[in-house]
């Protein structure tokens, strides 16, 4: 990529850790492991997804998942990954999605950051909110659901990844929220039932 570039391995290694605050190694393995996380939403088979992912076998792709994520694979999507993507799905159906990307290119880094955060803050207190009906309606949550959903929630915030990989946090360069936002606003949905309380757009603290 640096000759590509035209500049130095040293000054491209600099700049993607400034602008992304992971090194290259940490950021492909965060980003192999998110791009397993749709295909675990679907019900894929974990050894599948670990070989789409590029990872060598099954136990490989387990010890960075928990390594990264602090549960397993299974664990991780059926406490929170469906749940989180319900609330995706319905900021597109709101439009909030789209007004959020259509930023993309008029603010700079760290604004599109800032907007980021709020959008997946908002998909989290969703994210809790679905719960709360699915449950109150079917019963569907069994003992240590919540616990578990609440677990991942703080293993994937930005802060805690970043400490993770590379020991310290570039607050600048979060784009989903910190540990402890994911489960301030998956709780906030969680108790409330409401999506009105995730307003997140127009909150002064998060």
């Amino acid at each position: 990529w640096s000759e590509v570039l035209g500049v130095s391995q040293k000054t491209l290694s600099r700049v993607f850790l400034r602008e992304t605050g992971l090194n290259f190694r940490a950021w492909r393995q965060r980003m192999r492991l998110l791009n397993a996380l749709p295909a675990l939403e679907r019900g894929e088979r974990v050894t599948d997804v670990a070989l789409a992912c590029g990872y060598e076998s099954l136990s490989a792709f387990i010890a960075a998942f928990r390594s990264q994520l602090g549960l397993s694979p299974g664990e991780f999507a059926k406490a929170y990954v469906i749940a989180h993507e319900v609330g995706h799905h319905l900021q597109k159906i709101m439009g909030t999605s789209d007004q959020v990307d259509a930023l993309r290119g008029k603010v700079d880094t760290a604004t599109q950051n800032q907007y980021s955060v709020r959008l997946e803050l908002q998909a989290d207190c969703y994210a809790g909110v679905w719960a709360h009906h699915a449950d109150a309606q079917r019963q569907i949550l069994e003992n240590g659901d919540i616990e578990a959903a609440m677990n991942a929630a703080q293993q994937i915030g930005d802060d805690t990844l970043q400490k993770k990989s590379q020991g310290y946090v570039v607050p600048d360069s979060f784009t989903h929220g910190t540990s402890a936002q994911r489960m301030r606003w998956f709780n906030t949905g969680l108790q409330s039932g409401r999506v009105q309380d995730c307003q997140t757009f127009q909150a002064k603290t998060l």
